[in-house]
């Protein structure tokens, strides 16, 4: 009895598919843009008072938000603004560690507001401290 094998198409895709690979390959390597084309981005100095104008006022929303609210959701609401609008902000050197003061006193909130026990004022008061630490906060 005779065996028949019926050639197959297989390995023809597969050496047209590798070669179509390769050449794809060659033709990115080759398209790269040398060093001297690549243009650097003109860095732009961040204006520190108008950090400090928009920081003031984030801080006197939250407050007013805060103090105002009638029950846990707005404030915790109010908390998730406030963050919100501090990590927009870019941010002057010399008060990078204000803002990360900020930052992590209004995620403490933040999570504060969503514990059973409601603990607000360990992160309330650091937010007082940066506000007397830094006094253009309360203007």
């Amino acid at each position: 009895m005779r065996y028949y094998h019926r050639h197959s198409l297989f390995p023809i895709a597969v050496i047209l598919l590798s070669l179509g690979l390769a050449g794809f390959m060659y033709q990115t390597l080759q398209n790269e843009p040398s060093s001297s084309t690549i243009q650097m981005e003109e860095v732009v100095p961040v204006d520190a008072d108008a950090y400090q104008s928009d920081l003031s006022k984030i801080l006197a929303t939250f407050e007013e938000r805060f103090f105002a609210a009638t029950d846990d959701l707005d404030k915790l609401i109010a908390t998730e603004t406030a963050l919100a609008g501090v990590l927009s902000l870019r941010v002057p050197t010399q008060y990078k560690d204000l803002h990360i003061g900020l930052a992590v006193a209004f995620n403490q909130l933040q999570s504060g507001l969503k514990a059973e026990d409601r603990d607000t004022q360990g992160p309330i008061q650091s937010i007082e401290t940066l506000k007397t630490e830094y006094s253009w906060l309360g203007k």
